[in-house]
Order: C-alpha cells, then sequence, then structure tokens
C-alpha cells in the first residue's frame, strides 16, 4: 500500500472465526483449520474489493471512532473473512460448490422486508440465516435467482436508494449526515455507484431538493390588498381585476397576518393610515410592499421607504399606475426569490464539504500553495490535492478566485 512511500500490511484473522464463517455459508460443520494457497489476485474480482479494505482499515482504524462501534467492527471483520473464504483457495472450497435448494417465496420476501427495513446500518449474514434458519449460500443463490443480484449487492443497492429518498425528503439533512446515518464507511465507492445508479451525485440529489423545497412554497403572484377605506378598496378592486391580477383583500393588518401569506409569491398594497402597517415588514421580510396615502407630500414617501416600502402611490390612484408599480413589485419579489434559491443552493454545497475538504478550501481561496496546507494540517501534499479537486468540484468554482467569492459571501 503506497502513499508517499510503501508499506507491507498484515491481515490477521483467527482460524476458529473463519470456520465459523465459512460453516454460515455453507450450512456444513467445518471440522478442521482451513488452509489456503495465498494466491488471491489483487487486480480483479474479490481481490481488489479485499485489498482495499485492508488498506482502509490500516489507515484508519485508529482515526476513524465509527469503528469503534461493535456492530461495525462485526461487519468489517466478517467482511474480510467472506472476501478471503471465496477469493482466496482453499482446501475447503469444495463445500461452496455444492448446490442448495432455494429458500421460499415467504422467506424471501421476509429478507427483502428486513434488509430494507434495516437499511440504515450494517446487516451481517449471521443475523439473515438466524431469520430464516437457511445458510449463507443458500441465501446468496436465492436473491441471484429472484432478483438477479447477490445478496451483498442487494443490500448495497437498497442502501443507495436509502439515502437517495433521505436526500430527497428530508433537505435539512446533508449528504455527509445522510451518509453517515446510513453506516457508509466506503464514501468514495458509494458515491461513484450513486452516481451510476441515479445519475447524479449525492450533493446534486441535496441541492436539488433545496431548491424544489424553495420553489414548492410559492404560488402564482398575487395582489394582497390591505385597505380599510370600503369605497377606496372596492376602486381598487375593480383596478387590479382590470389589470389580469390574482387578488386577495383584506381590511387590516392583523387579518392578513393571520391569514399566513407571507410565503406567498406577489406584493402587498397597504393603506398607509391603517393600525399596525409598520408591522408588515417585520411579518413578511420576503414580501414587497406598495404604500397607499391620501397625503401627497415627500415627507410620506421618504418615510415609508425608509420603513422598507417599495413605493407610495397616492390616492386617487390611476390604473396604469397602480399596474406599473404592481410590475414592480412583482419583478423586485421574483429577482429576491431567485437570490433566496442561489443562497440556498450555495449553501447546500458548503454544508456538502467534509471539515477536511472546508480546511483545505479555505486555505486555498487564502492563496496558500500545496506544501504550505500540507505542512500545516500535516498531510501529503497528494492528500491536499484530492481534497483541493473534490472541494472544487462540490462547489463547481473553477479557480481559488471564484473559490474565496464563495467562502466570503457564506
Amino acid at each position: 500500500m503506497c502513499d508517499d512511500g510503501c508499506t507491507n500490511t498484515d491481515v490477521v484473522i483467527a482460524r476458529g472465526y473463519l470456520q465459523h464463517q465459512l460453516e454460515l455459508i455453507t450450512g456444513i460443520r467445518v471440522d478442521r483449520p482451513i488452509e489456503f494457497e495465498f494466491a488471491m489476485s489483487t487486480e480483479e474480482g474479490l481481490g481488489v474489493g479485499f485489498e482495499r479494505l485492508c488498506q482502509f482499515l490500516a489507515e484508519r482504524s485508529e482515526s476513524v471512532v465509527s469503528l469503534e462501534h461493535p456492530m461495525v467492527a462485526a461487519s468489517m471483520c466478517e467482511t474480510l473473512a467472506r472476501m478471503l473464504l471465496l477469493g482466496q483457495p482453499h482446501d475447503h472450497g469444495y463445500l461452496l460448490e455444492q448446490r442448495h435448494a432455494n429458500i421460499g417465496a415467504q422467506e424471501q420476501r421476509l429478507l427483502e422486508e428486513y434488509i430494507v427495513a434495516n437499511a440504515d446500518r450494517r446487516i451481517g449474514l449471521a443475523e439473515l440465516a438466524r431469520l430464516t434458519g437457511a445458510t449463507g449460500q443458500v441465501i446468496d443463490a436465492s436473491f441471484r435467482d429472484r432478483r438477479g443480484l447477490p445478496l451483498q449487492a442487494f443490500i448495497e443497492r437498497t442502501r443507495l436508494e436509502h439515502v437517495h429518498e433521505l436526500l430527497e425528503t428530508t433537505p435539512e439533512l446533508t449528504p455527509a449526515r445522510a451518509l453517515r446515518r446510513a453506516n457508509v464507511i466506503f464514501s468514495e465507492h458509494f458515491n461513484a455507484e450513486y452516481l451510476r445508479v441515479f445519475g447524479e451525485l449525492p450533493e446534486a440529489t441535496w441541492i436539488r431538493a433545496q431548491t424544489e423545497k424553495v420553489s414548492a412554497t410559492t404560488r402564482p403572484a398575487t395582489v394582497f390588498l390591505i385597505v380599510g377605506n370600503v369605497q377606496l378598496a372596492q376602486s381598487l378592486q375593480l383596478a387590479v381585476c382590470d389589470g389580469g391580477y390574482l387578488l386577495e383583500t383584506f381590511d387590516s393588518v392583523d387579518a392578513f397576518i393571520n391569514a399566513k401569506r407571507s410565503g406567498r409569491l406577489g406584493c402587498v398594497i397597504i393603506e398607509l393610515a391603517l393600525a399596525g402597517h409598520r408591522r408588515l415588514a417585520e411579518a413578511c421580510p420576503r414580501l414587497p410592499w406598495i404604500g397607499l396615502s391620501a397625503e401627497d407630500t415627500a415627507r410620506v414617501a421618504v418615510e415609508s421607504m425608509k420603513e422598507g416600502a417599495l413605493d407610495v402611490l397616492f390616492t386617487p390612484v390611476e390604473p396604469t399606475a397602480l399596474w406599473q408599480g404592481i410590475e414592480l413589485a412583482f419583478a423586485h419579489g421574483a429577482e429576491q426569490r431567485r437570490l433566496h434559491v442561489t443562497q440556498a443552493q450555495q449553501a447546500a454545497r458548503l454544508a456538502s464539504l467534509t471539515p477536511r475538504e472546508r480546511e483545505v478550501c479555505e486555505r486555498v481561496a487564502r492563496g496558500a500553495l500545496n506544501k504550505q496546507i500540507a505542512d500545516e494540517l500535516r498531510i501529503s501534499r497528494a492528500t491536499v490535492k484530492v481534497h483541493r479537486a473534490r472541494g472544487l468540484q462540490k462547489l463547481g468554482a473553477s479557480s481559488a478566485a471564484e473559490l474565496a467569492r464563495m467562502l466570503m459571501a457564506d
């Protein structure tokens, strides 16, 4: 295994544990130690995964806290043992070649439901064997025949679908947290499979869900008319409807606030003489509003603008002036919504960074060289390059300058 230099890694697995795993797989008692030929290829097949798993454990076992969990540790040991038994030639290999009858359709359905219900944790072969009373070999053969997938591939696909559903339905759950919830350890391999199955990385799914969440809160643009004067309200209603706009009317600020329209797309036209009109900006910070006043003075206009009004119209209002004000407010609201979506997407991208990627990206944005970052964080330059490339890809930045702008905006 190589980083800046090459070292050998010793893998020690108890013989008794290997015998127990072989019994679980085949359902046949193993009375004598298993002798291996140690001829597994690390260039193809199970040997590739076995080598990667050993490398990961050797590099991360002292730093990854999750590996200390008994369930995770047991799953790692079981995976290593199964890879060794299935990929390394040994004198008990003939047991693996024996054909057994498949489990029934009811047991198959039970297993699939169990796997789906427990998609957020590592599932061991032993618990599936106990669930059905069948051997691991029989269970695996049944999944191959009925689903066209080995058991482990079905479990991994279920975990992929589980994470995809989490990211689509729970936007507040970041990709990193979703992977941790699903007990995903090899995030690089998982992300590659996720991309192959869904055509996008987990970060892209999350960003899309964030955007759709914002879009879902909007309806067709509406004019919300808040006027206490009955005659004024009637004339304005007629003008708004003649302009072809959707209209909702309220006779007080409290009635509008209690109707909970603040999340809608549109604008408010409010009579400034109404009590509590100053609370409108606080209750509906993203909804543009236009003031109505019978007092045609610069003082009224200036004070209203300071309170947050986009414009002030003086009564009686000409329909053309009213329509122009509405269009201005709609355009302003659409631009604010676009900025909000952009900010949500950028926040989602930044949140998708791992702590180490964030550390590296912050230093890249400050103009630090790879060697300086490596020395400061006490990691190799090759590792810095990997984190830098991933960070830029996740953020959609093409240069250090663009990266700096994103981080400054955050």
